[in-house]
């Protein structure tokens, strides 16, 4: 029953991946990426404050990624992500350097 849709047609690959996001939010996934984050930075020498702000502005891009895996996370999408923020006159040019140190932090 998983793979079908109410009228018993096949899921197609997007629909099954947007059933299995909405499953996996529903368990907490933003803990698992917390506890991973907080094991990265386990082997930095990087404050309190820098590693708040880090995890909050990578968590803040996966959510708008719908969680997607970081190693999935293309040039592309990192790009588009950062010319939305850019072009929102709410976001000041400090939170768009910590939105992009954070995802470099973590892509590398």
């Amino acid at each position: 029953y998983l793979f079908v849709k109410n009228d018993q047609s096949q899921l197609c690959a997007d629909e099954f991946r947007a059933i299995i996001y909405n499953i996996l939010q529903r368990y907490q996934i933003d803990d698992i990426y917390r506890k991973m984050l907080k094991d990265a930075f386990a082997q930095t020498s990087f404050g309190y404050g820098t590693l708040k702000v880090y995890t909050n502005s990578f968590l803040f891009f996966i959510k708008r990624l719908k969680f997607k895996h970081p190693a999935t996370i293309t040039d592309q999408e990192i790009r588009s992500f950062i010319v939305e923020l850019s072009q929102n006159s709410e976001v000041a040019k400090n939170t768009i350097s910590n939105y992009i140190n954070s995802i470099k932090f973590f892509k590398s």
